[in-house]
């Protein structure tokens, strides 16, 4: 309010208010009333202060005034009015305007009424305010005054008439005394004493003014630059103790806290924002973000932060986040998240920032609550989120029930929670897809990658036929193992398997082995596979109690038979055994005196039956390889097609095809060509002239030479697990692991 002193003599007034309603609703309003008796002139200067709602934009703006003066020439009392109409292009580039009238017609005497009227927005809207809209003066905060300066209103001129004049007497002089001449000569000491003091205090004062008026301009300069902090350093640095700064330091302070204390803080916070006194501002902005917090008016209370430090601007946006779902948590206050959003604290814009991502959760609002979180700064805040995010992902990925498209989003998503867990299980549930649609190649195949057991397949020669080919060599050697595994077998001796336990009479002592997985009786030798891929070759002997030393044939025979690795089927011919490994290539061990060993060169063989003198190997691709005699055509196997099984009679070989049906190569007589003749075959076992079938209804079917007996046919067999021909009898193996056998020349069961 420094630029209101234009003279030596001045006195600010209040003026009459608008009601409370109409305060908050007006564009502009009357603040203070200041009149100034200038010096150098006999009139009035009247100036006053219009404080402006910065949120309201002006387009103009009317002033109206009037006052009573005192006429010199009559002596009466006049009154007087007009208005001021402001619509200067700066009219909104400050938070207050100040009017002026200048010299006046005298000094102020009677009252004096200034007031906004009316006011035009830049939208276009007409502010209009009448007499109604003031309070009255009984309601004004302070009372109205009227004197001037200190100086009392002139009294009317009296209408009586003036009393006659008394006419003066003259008196004679009397002679001065020696006391008069001293009172005289010490009245002319003082006189000029005070003139003396008078001059020491117009020199004072007069530095005082010409510094305060040659500063005070820098200090402005620095407020409009906006370095209000500069500029109190500044008047406090060289303008401390200035007298004039003192009285407008205590004028504005004491104007500021008079409009804080009638809660008139916004008018308070413009005027101290134009002067050079930081801390008041502070003091005055510190009191309105309390007071606009307490309204929940949280732009405007950071905007009073704003002007504050940093740790005033957090306050509110602590507040603002603490109120981001409204009194009610129904919605969003954009406001306080806006105003929170600002916060310097990483903290606090989090929390804003992790709260609205949580209500866009809950609201169904997924794209927006990431969206959010992306701006978190806090990794670990945020790794929480994501890690929401992924499970919700993936709850919504189990929800589709595509099992292909659950695996490949877990291979696709290493952070998956419980991933192993969930790759077991839906790859569980993958390969019970391929089975239950049939899909054998594929079931072999995902087997094969993920370890998954494929012995209830490879057991049931339905499948076989569909998924032998390549899936065979997806298996596991202990797949393959499982798949080609014989529990019971016989030659001139019963050999079986039961809970992976081989055991036989030899010489009248039960001899075993454990770990076995398969077994196959020769003539001369029996062959046992255990579980890693070995094998053990035992000589057979005579049954009885005399032990047979073995021969030489055996002693070698068992000897090579140590070398075996990986080892998955065995066949037993006359005086030679084959044995499959699991890459698909054949070791035959025994005599090669027809060629029945010249297998080096066999690849990719799924299945080997021996014979009397000869070999046989069925390939993935469904034909048929043979080596060794063919005197009775056993050999002349290459125009077979689509084989799943063989298996080997003397000089026969009985070859199983998908269609299950069967075809004899070699030697047909003794009834083995009627094996031709049957149909729905799933599973077979041959030796010498003789072949067992097991059909698809689960019966046998017999072909070829006697091999049965008085103690019963094929056709009664039930529950069996496994089967095999001997030479001249049949026998099986019960589910439980017992072994039955009927027939001529039946050995003692093991």
């Amino acid at each position: 309010m420094r630029t209101f002193v234009t003279s030596d003599k001045m006195i600010d007034y209040p003026v009459p208010q608008l009601t409370s309603e109409k305060k908050r609703t007006a564009p502009a309003f009357v603040l203070r009333l200041q009149v100034t008796k200038p010096a150098d002139r006999a009139g009035t200067d009247y100036a006053f202060l219009v404080a402006r709602n910065l949120k309201i934009q002006l387009e103009s703006l009317t002033v109206a005034y009037g006052y009573t003066y005192l006429d010199p020439e009559t002596g009466e009392h006049r009154q007087t009015s007009g208005e001021i109409r402001y619509a200067d292009a700066d009219i909104n580039r400050s938070n207050f305007i100040v009017c002026r009238i200048n010299d006046a017609n005298t000094v102020l005497s009677n009252g004096f009424r200034v007031r906004v009227t009316e006011a035009v927005g830049e939208d276009g809207t007409k502010y209009v305010f009448g007499d109604g809209d003031f309070l009255a003066d009984t309601e004004n905060d302070r009372p109205l005054r009227y004197s001037y300066a200190g100086e009392n209103v002139p009294a009317p001129k009296s209408e009586t008439a003036p009393a006659p004049k008394k006419e003066k007497q003259k008196k004679a002089k009397k002679p001065v005394s020696r006391l008069a001449h001293t009172l005289i000569a010490l009245a002319a000491v003082l006189a000029g004493l005070l003139v003396a003091c008078l001059l020491v205090f117009a020199v004072f004062f007069g530095f005082h003014y010409i510094m305060y008026n040659y500063l005070m301009p820098e200090a402005d300069a620095l407020v409009v630059a906006g370095r209000q902090d500069l500029a109190e350093d500044y008047v406090d640095r060289y303008l401390a103790n200035n007298y004039f700064f003192r009285m407008y330091r205590d004028e504005v302070t004491g104007t500021v806290e008079d409009l804080a204390e009638e809660g008139r803080l916004n008018e308070a916070y413009a005027i101290s924002k134009n002067a050079p006194f930081v801390s008041l501002t502070n003091k005055v902005a510190a009191k309105a973000l309390e007071d606009a917090l307490a309204r929940k008016d949280y732009r405007e209370a950071y905007a009073y932060a704003s002007s504050l430090d940093a740790d005033y601007a957090d306050l509110v946006a602590r507040s603002a986040a603490a109120h981001l779902a409204g009194d009610d948590g129904s919605e969003w206050n954009e406001e306080a998240a806006s105003v929170a959003m600002k916060a310097k604290d990483p903290e606090v814009s989090d929390l804003v920032t992790h709260d609205l991502a949580l209500w866009y959760w809950n609201r169904g609002e997924k794209a927006h609550a990431k969206a959010a979180v992306q701006k978190i700064a806090d990794e670990s805040l945020r790794a929480e989120w994501e890690e929401l995010f992924r499970q919700e992902e993936f709850a919504a990925v189990l929800e589709t029930k595509d099992t292909a498209y659950i695996l490949a989003y877990l291979d696709a998503h290493e952070n998956v929670p419980e991933r192993d867990g969930f790759l077991a299980e839906y790859r569980g549930r993958r390969y019970e897809e391929y089975v239950g649609a049939g899909e054998w190649q594929k079931a072999f195949a995902y087997a094969a990658e993920y370890g998954f057991d494929t012995a209830e397949l490879v057991n049931d020669p339905a499948i076989v036929r569909e998924a032998l080919g390549e899936a065979y060599f997806l298996q596991s050697p202990a797949q393959m193992r499982r798949y080609h595994a014989e529990t019971v077998s016989a030659a001139d001796m019963i050999v079986s398997v039961q809970n992976g336990k081989v055991s036989w009479v030899d010489g009248g002592k039960v001899l075993s082995v454990s770990n076995a997985v398969s077994v196959s009786a020769g003539e001369y030798v029996t062959s046992i596979l255990l579980n890693d891929g070995s094998v053990r070759v035992y000589a057979n002997r005579a049954a009885g109690n005399a032990l047979t030393a073995p021969s030489a044939f055996e002693t070698d025979f068992i000897a090579a038979s140590q070398k075996l690795k990986n080892v998955v089927a065995m066949s037993s011919g006359e005086r030679h055994t084959a044995y499959l490994h699991a890459d698909g290539t054949v070791t035959v061990i025994g005599e090669n005196d027809y060629g029945q060993a010249d297998t080096a060169r066999w690849t990719g063989i799924v299945a080997i039956a021996a014979g009397r003198r000869f070999t046989a190997g069925l390939k993935s691709d469904g034909t048929v390889v043979a080596c060794g005699s063919n005197a009775s055509g056993q050999c002349d196997v290459e125009c077979f097609r689509n084989a799943v099984d063989i298996r080997a009679c003397s000089q026969s070989l009985v070859i199983l095809f998908r269609d299950g049906t069967l075809a004899v190569a070699g030697d047909r007589s003794m009834g083995l060509a009627d094996a031709e003749t049957l149909s729905d075959v799933e599973e077979i076992r041959a030796r010498q002239t003789s072949l067992i079938a097991r059909m698809k209804d689960g019966t046998f079917r017999m072909c070829g030479g006697p091999a049965e007996g008085s103690n019963g046919s094929v056709s009664e067999w039930r529950d069996v697990l496994d089967f095999a021909v001997g030479d001249g009898f049949v026998c099986r193996q019960s589910l439980s692991g017992s072994v039955y056998s009927n027939g001529e020349n039946v050995p003692v069961n093991p």
